[in-house]
């Protein structure tokens, strides 16, 4: 009796293709966050984008669960 794959045979390589895709968001996230902080020492603005950044993360983590 053959048995088709499941989705729990292919939840290995959409587990790591998510890392990856979160690991280099927020890698990017960092870089540019980091480059704000550097011009603009308002921390209004950088509260901004840490809660953007937040958000995005969010959304990226959320629907492919």
């Amino acid at each position: 009796m053959k048995q088709r794959p499941n989705s729990a045979q292919r939840r290995p390589i959409a587990v790591v293709q998510d890392a990856a895709m979160v690991a280099t968001g927020a890698g990017a996230g960092a870089v540019t966050f980091n480059q704000l902080l550097l011009l603009t020492q308002d921390s209004l603005i950088s509260a901004a984008v840490v809660l953007i950044l937040a958000a995005l993360l969010v959304s990226l983590l959320l629907p492919r669960r």
